[in-house]
């Protein structure tokens, strides 16, 4: 009896389409799961549709796994949600987004409501508790999953190789929103007062974008762009850098990767405090900092305090402890998830 999947899957490769992918290889392994790939491009909605309802006849209870967007896309969303509630099938509902939780939406309200007894995933407790206090999801039907389960833990963090002053970093899609230009002007300064030697942003910029990026970086040969990194590009990304900074502003932004990322490759990171953030700060040892107009300042002199080398050598270390920590505890309340979904396919 197959489990339904509902949710975009990569590409494009991003925070949600990655979780995702991860989520949907736990639930392969204990059997069959009927993809439905949602993103932008891919299989007509019609015709997800019509193979969403065609497939469900194959057993009499099938539950509903959905990794729900952020903005609009939540119409598609809530097709799949009363086609599941039209069957009586549980649904389970994986939330990545804090738009709808910091602005409340007419229609996430009424996904939610036409959900019927949906359990809910939530990133971290904030999450959780915005759910409750905004849409009033009872506590007994959250569950709490970092995106910690779904991170590879990486080896034990060895003495990094250093000339000179440290190496920053930024690693996300490289736009506004995300906080790359603020990374820009933060690692300029550093740089300038001999803080950082180097500085180096990965991640792909939307063309649009791709000309303003290159004339930010105008006489700035110390900030290197490196476009997209993937794979052993990644690891080599972390393997260069001794901090990671993470700027955003992305009104979207819950529990990113990237800094999960970061930590589990013993690089330590300062980010502001945006969605799950704050959390991950303090369960991680990350630096967070309220977002505002001093932003900058307030940024530069936490890293004057951080970019030397026996500060970066104590908290590289306590960084991947924590990391590993939080990703054996994310690992099992996975597990307990996975097997919760799958309760419901012999209900």
């Amino acid at each position: 009896m197959p489990v339904a999947f509902v949710g975009p899957l990569p590409p494009p490769i991003h925070g949600f389409s990655i979780v995702n992918g991860r989520m949907l290889s736990s639930l392969q392994e204990r059997g069959a799961v009927d993809v439905f790939d949602v993103r932008p491009g891919a299989a007509g909605v019609s015709l997800n549709l019509l193979r969403f309802v065609t497939t469900r006849f194959r057993a009499s209870s099938r539950p509903t796994y959905l990794g729900l967007s952020g903005g609009r896309r939540q119409v598609v969303d809530l097709l799949f949600v009363l086609i599941a509630r039209l069957f009586r099938d549980p649904v389970f509902i994986h939330h990545h987004s804090f738009a709808y939780l910091l602005q409340p939406s007419a229609l996430t309200r009424l996904l939610f409501r036409s959900s019927g007894p949906a359990a809910h995933i939530a990133l971290c407790s904030c999450m959780a508790e915005l759910l409750c206090e905004k849409y009033a999801v009872p506590h007994a039907r959250i569950r709490i999953l970092s995106n910690a389960a779904f991170v590879e833990l990486q080896p034990d963090v060895s003495p990094r190789e250093r000339r000179g002053a440290p190496s920053i970093g930024f690693l996300s899609a490289a736009t506004p929103e995300k906080g790359v230009l603020r990374f820009i002007e933060l690692a300029r300064i550093c740089i300038g007062r001999g803080l950082a030697s180097s500085a180096y942003i990965a991640g792909s910029a939307p063309k649009q974008f791709e000309a303003t990026l290159r004339a930010a970086l105008t006489e700035q040969p110390a900030i290197h762009y490196l476009g997209g990194v993937y794979g052993p590009e990644k690891e080599q990304f972390f393997r260069t850098i001794d901090l990671l900074v993470f700027p955003t502003a992305y009104i979207n932004e819950a529990e990113p990767v990237t800094l999960l990322e970061a930590a589990a490759a013993a690089v330590p990171f300062v980010a502001t405090e945006r969605g799950c953030i704050a959390e991950m700060g303090s369960v991680l040892g990350g630096v967070t900092l309220a977002d505002g107009p001093d932003f900058l300042d307030r940024a530069v002199q936490t890293l004057e305090g951080m970019l030397n080398e026996a500060t970066l050598a104590d908290l590289a270390r306590e960084t991947q402890r924590l990391f590993r920590r939080e990703n054996q505890v994310a690992l099992r309340q996975r597990d307990l998830i996975v097997e919760e979904v799958w309760a419901g396919s012999r209900e």
